[in-house]
């Protein structure tokens, strides 16, 4: 239904647009370096699961996708070959977008 590139900007280029965090969704020189490394061979999508992880032990399902080599979040490796590492560089959204006002702030 959508191509490779098409799918990757929705879901990372697209969303930075609508949230206001401008430095996010592409990769060019003073954005957040959050990278994913595709095997175009590999992707795909896993049967969909119900997980009882939401708080009360409420449900709801998840379906994972295969294929993904590397992930990056803040330039480094949190995921190889879909297993997690020990690492997690990442920001909550809330934290960014607050992080990304107090900068526009200061620079103004």
């Amino acid at each position: 239904m959508l191509s490779l590139e098409e799918a990757h900007w929705k879901l990372s280029t697209w969303p930075g647009i609508c949230t206001g965090l401008s430095d996010r969704g592409a990769l060019c020189q003073g954005y957040a370096a959050d990278i994913v490394m595709y095997d175009y061979d590999r992707l795909g999508l896993e049967p969909s699961v119900v997980v009882h992880d939401l708080p009360g032990g409420e449900w709801r399902r998840v379906q994972r996708a295969r294929g993904y080599r590397y992930i990056m979040v803040n330039g480094e490796v949190t995921f190889v070959d879909g297993q997690p590492t020990k690492l997690a560089p990442g920001l909550l959204l809330w934290e960014a977008k607050s992080r990304n006002k107090r900068k526009t702030l200061r620079m103004n």
